[in-house]
């Protein structure tokens, strides 16, 4: 039976999922100009799912990239006020991709009723960046930097597996269950980063920073399929801005207050959005406190992220959809550091 797609997605909700970023980082002074360092932490990172035989499973069902880098680093200081810092990002990709065909599974512009099946790719990879940083301090109460991190080229050979039924399984030559290897390649995005931070007095500082990430060699996602075909997925992300305000009141020697705000506008376009990242505009609102005394240096922090409501047309010929529109996601954060 063909059926055709109704234009808009019904309402489909996300999976509610905890998701973890650790990081850590260790430093040397070797002299009085000299330091290394090494630090690691999750650079990229992402998980979502969707229930089976919903309309956004068809296009992702779960999705969950581990992102690790580790970044060996050398600091100098050149004079009194300007320093440096280079090293390098060895990054590590673990992914997962699943769809699901329960339901339904498009062709173009029409719906094949009846079939169900699902897919799952999973591979891991690593690969080589590097960065630069440099930081000013023209007088004792300012301080600004800047720091640039490259784009990361990774290639994955990855598991794939088909488990499916029904008039889908056949169109697509495949048997019920089917295993076989995918490649594919993929470019993570450099970012430029600046900052600038003020200390009014003992009591008061304030931080900006502003982020620029370069999205769009972001362009596809393409798997290919020993025996099988290259499934495709195009992107064409958008270069964004992340804006960023902190606010620190110190109330004693051991205890300060901190105040936060966030603003990262859109990256991706109309026609290169998925349900791997349901991404639109985010307002962060964050408050946390400090602890500190001569040896230890405690703090914790709460945020609320609200995304903003965005819409995009079907990437792939699986979806069940032509347009969806996603609204009403939030994110609630919890941060502990220890220094």
């Amino acid at each position: 039976t063909l059926i055709a797609p109704s234009q808009w997605v019904n309402c489909d909700h996300n999976c509610v999922h905890p998701a973890w970023a650790p990081g850590a980082y260790y430093v040397r002074q070797v002299n009085e100009k000299e330091w290394y360092g090494l630090g690691i932490f999750a650079r990229f990172g992402n998980r979502s799912e969707f229930y089976p035989g919903s309309h956004p499973a068809s296009n992702n069902r779960y999705a969950y990239m581990k992102g690790i880098s580790v970044t060996p680093t050398y600091a100098r200081k050149s004079g009194n006020k300007f320093y440096w810092a280079v090293g390098a990002d060895i990054n590590y990709v673990g992914l997962e991709l699943q769809k699901n065909f329960e339901n339904g599974m498009g062709a173009g512009d029409i719906t094949l009723a009846g079939d169900s099946g699902n897919n799952k790719t999973e591979g891991e990879t690593w690969a080589l960046g590097w960065n630069v940083g440099f930081r000013y301090s023209p007088t004792v109460k300012d301080e600004i930097g800047i720091a640039y991190r490259s784009k990361i080229a990774h290639t994955m050979d990855a598991d794939f597996d088909w488990y499916g039924t029904g008039v889908a399984g056949m169109l697509a030559g495949l048997p019920t269950d089917f295993h076989s290897r995918a490649h594919g390649k993929v470019t993570l995005p450099d970012s430029y980063h600046f900052g600038y931070s003020h200390k009014f007095d003992n009591k008061n500082r304030v931080e900006v920073s502003a982020i620029r990430t370069q999205w769009h060699n972001f362009r596809t996602l393409d798997l290919n399929i020993d025996n099988f075909q290259t499934i495709s997925s195009a992107h064409n992300w958008k270069d964004n801005w992340r804006y960023a305000i902190g606010y620190e009141y110190k109330f004693s020697k051991k205890y300060t207050g901190m105040l936060g705000f966030a603003f990262d506008d859109e990256g991706k376009s109309y026609d290169g959005g998925d349900f791997m990242v349901p991404i639109g505009i985010h307002r962060t609102y964050s408050c946390g406190v400090k602890y500190e005394d001569k040896r230890h240096t405690i703090a914790l922090a709460l945020a609320y992220q609200i995304e903003g409501d965005t819409n995009f047309k079907s990437n792939y010929e699986t979806d069940t959809y032509l347009k969806a529109f996603s609204h009403d996601n939030t994110a609630k954060i919890f941060s502990i550091g220890y220094t």
